[in-house]
């Protein structure tokens, strides 16, 4: 997904807006920028709403009480609370 969004974001919008804003509409290297100011809004706007979309949050609100307790690795009897812990 993350891939898709760079791709879209520079390659697809970014540098298309960029072209069109500098040289069909005579902006030169304010275009450029616009353009590039475009597709960077798009991404951080597409990360944000992936990331509100596809995030657990009672479960990321249970690891982080698990992980605030006797330590980060063991739970109040030792055992680890968070599965899959160390995975990436």
């Amino acid at each position: 997904m993350r891939t898709l969004i760079n791709f879209l974001s520079y390659w697809v919008l970014a540098l298309s807006t960029s072209y069109f804003l500098a040289f069909h509409f005579g902006w030169g290297l304010y275009g450029l920028w616009g353009g590039m100011l475009i597709g960077v809004s798009f991404q951080a706007s597409a990360f944000t709403v992936t990331l509100m979309a596809f995030t657990d949050w009672a479960q990321e609100a249970s690891n982080a009480r698990c992980r605030s307790l006797v330590s980060s690795t063991s739970g109040p009897m030792g055992e680890s609370c968070v599965e899959g812990e160390g995975d990436v």
